[in-house]
């Protein structure tokens, strides 16, 4: 039934239009814009599809994140809510602390290793060196070292193996030393983080106290120039993950040489 109306109607109208004036005309062409503006539920004032989006995605904006115009209108709750981010940043400075103090820990294992290794190596050295040359002088192969005997090649493959591993470990030695001062002072920073989060803590719920208490008020000086203050110093208290593994602390700079003549070794 009412599509036969709607047929009746297009009829009635097309036949106005075809004998009515140009003015008659343009009024009822005006007329039918409006019913079909009202038959799809839209009218002249609904605004382009674009707009419609871009307002949606605002609406969604101002919904699901703390604009600066949520700030303002609801200061107490956008302080509590920094408050649970105070928190979270609170545990992650704490894992990163941990991370620190472990990875100091492993540096000063290295190097009571190293240097202990060092020690161990030079001292072989000297003894191996001056075993080998009595040998030498005297041709009484094999020699004795430290209760075991060795042929001369023998002697010769110990000797070298043993002067080009000191290069690597004192180099390693060197770069735990250096890494170990720099991951100290990241401890330092990372206890001063903390004691900042502490203190944003507090001035967060002080802020909260004075909002209820109207001692801060909306305007120039107000809770803008407040909160801005407070989000300057959260943005500034985000951790910096960046710890380095042992073995990047640890590694020589560049590698030792591979092999040393028994030679240059022995004219030392």
């Amino acid at each position: 039934m009412n599509a036969k109306w709607i047929v009746v109607t297009l009829v009635v109208v097309a036949a106005v239009v075809f004998l009515a004036t140009r003015e008659r005309r343009n009024e009822t062409i005006e007329r039918i814009a409006d019913a079909a503006h009202a038959l799809n539920g839209t009218s002249e004032d609904t605004p382009p599809k674009v707009i419609a989006e871009q307002q949606r995605k605002e609406r969604i904006r101002q919904n699901t994140t703390w604009t600066p115009e949520n700030q303002v209108q609801h200061p107490v709750e956008y302080c509590q809510a920094q408050i649970e981010e105070v928190s979270r940043l609170g545990k992650a400075h704490d894992a990163l602390l941990h991370q620190l103090l472990t990875s100091k820990s492993s540096l000063g294992r290295t190097i009571e290793d190293c240097s202990a290794q060092v020690v161990v190596l030079e001292k072989f050295l000297v003894e191996a060196k001056a075993a080998y040359r009595k040998a030498e002088a005297s041709n009484s192969w094999p020699m004795t070292l430290n209760g075991f005997t060795l042929s001369r090649e023998k002697a010769q493959e110990r000797i070298v193996e043993a002067a080009n591993k000191l290069p690597s470990l004192r180099q390693r030695t060197e770069n735990a030393k250096s890494n170990l001062t720099r991951i100290e002072k990241k401890i330092d920073a990372a206890h001063a983080e903390q004691r900042k989060l502490v203190a944003l803590r507090e001035r967060l719920e002080t802020t909260i106290t004075d909002i209820k208490t109207k001692k801060i008020l909306d305007g120039e000086k107000g809770i803008s120039d407040t909160l801005n203050a407070i989000n300057d110093t959260l943005n500034a208290l985000v951790p910096n993950g960046d710890v380095p593994s042992i073995d990047e602390l640890t590694s020589p700079d560049a590698k030792a040489e591979k092999e040393k003549t028994f030679a240059a070794i022995m004219a030392e």
